[in-house]
């Protein structure tokens, strides 16, 4: 039953849910490829420094790949996009410098270079990679969205 007059409400669809979806598994599986890898390979790089080793920050890094893994797989929000996007950013940031830049030690963080593209740097460059380019184009989907409601919301003209 409906009032004379009013102006009924209309439910629209996200356009682009099922390309959403995608992107956010996508950046949640590139997420986890880094935790893996840099939970796999801590070991190996715990003699590397003294006070804070290369093993307690691959840990660190690793730790903060799973937190935003688990809130962006629990949210498909702004807040959890953005954690996603900017450690994902800040991982191939540190692969690339590293890889290219001899970084000394700073104060209790050890000096770290390591030339060479190994497997395990290969996935994580690439799933880091895809993680940050979701992050844009989930964005620009959203703001499509957002535009397209406001568009078709329009509703009847009033009398």
């Amino acid at each position: 039953m409906t009032v004379e007059g009013a102006v009924p409400q209309r439910s629209q669809p996200v356009r682009h849910r099922g390309v959403a979806q995608v992107l956010r598994v996508l950046a949640v599986l590139g997420l986890a490829v880094d935790v893996y890898v840099h939970l796999k390979l801590a070991p190996v790089f715990d003699q590397l420094g003294t006070q804070i080793t290369q093993g307690a920050l691959f840990r660190v890094e690793a730790a903060l790949a799973a937190a935003a893994a688990l809130y962006l797989a629990l949210r498909d929000s702004r807040r959890a996009w953005l954690l996603a996007g900017l450690i994902a950013i800040a991982g191939l940031v540190a692969i690339l410098l590293t890889r290219w830049v001899a970084l000394p030690a700073l104060g209790p963080l050890p000096a770290m270079y390591d030339p060479t593209w190994s497997t395990d740097k290969v996935l994580v460059t690439v799933g880091m990679l895809v993680t940050a380019l979701a992050w844009p184009v989930r964005e620009a989907l959203r703001s499509d969205d957002a535009g397209a409601r406001t568009a078709d919301d329009t509703g009847p003209p009033h009398p």
